[in-house]
């Protein structure tokens, strides 16, 4: 129970260094756009007022088509996003419910093996104290049996001081499904971490090509 409480808790950290990297690029691209935006307005400001006759100018013309399709960009870089972050969240949810139903199956299996362990010791102690007992009980009187012990009491204490082979089995029956299920939440949380390292590379490209969308004297004041 330990290794999935721990397991879980490492998962919900990795979850949020990624959320904060996502939103880190989120505002990055905010303040590329806003930077965009703010210098496309003060140039149709300052060219309307100092050259009316630049409503036609073929250049100015340009400039809103590049500054359009750099816009059309950043939307395309958001809604990427949105589906990285998505696919995150949608991945983290299942390895949640994954994680819940492995820990329950491991508790019933557990509830299980008590019980048979309980039943199949009890069992066995009293047929062995009755392989020695009832030859015994043939030979006395009927007021000496009724001073004799409780036979589920004695059987009951007969098995916490024994260790029959065949609870011994069910001990490393128990040890074994505990290993394999460690070694599952093994695997889960290298393909998760695979999973986080492609996310973080996908990351990183996108705020490349943001970068890319400026030119490189605004680039450097970003920085």
């Amino acid at each position: 129970m330990f290794i999935l409480s721990r397991s879980l808790v490492h998962r919900r950290t990795r979850e949020a260094h990624t959320q904060k990297c996502i939103k880190q690029l989120e505002d990055r691209i905010e303040e590329v756009s806003g930077f965009l935006r703010t210098s496309l307005t003060d140039l149709q400001v300052s060219s309307v007022t100092s050259h009316p006759s630049a409503r036609a100018d073929p250049g100015l013309t340009d400039l809103r088509a590049n500054a359009h399709g750099q816009t059309s960009a950043i939307k395309d870089l958001y809604r990427r996003l949105d589906q990285l972050n998505e696919k995150s969240r949608r991945q983290y949810i299942d390895l949640q419910k994954e994680v819940r139903i492995e820990k329950d199956r491991l508790g019933q299996f557990n509830e299980n093996l008590h019980k048979t362990v309980d039943s199949r010791s009890t069992e066995l102690a009293i047929n062995c104290i009755q392989l020695v007992l009832n030859p015994i009980i043939s030979v006395l009187s009927i007021s000496d049996r009724s001073k004799l012990p409780d036979l589920q009491i004695v059987a009951t204490r007969a098995r916490h001081r024994s260790q029959p082979q065949e609870i011994r089995k069910l001990a490393e029956s128990l040890l074994a499904v505990k290993l394999a299920l460690a070694m599952k939440i093994t695997l889960l949380e290298k393909k998760e971490q695979e999973e986080h390292e492609n996310l973080r590379a996908e990351i990183s490209r996108l705020a490349e090509t943001a970068k890319s969308f400026l030119p490189p004297k605004i680039d450097r004041e970003l920085d």
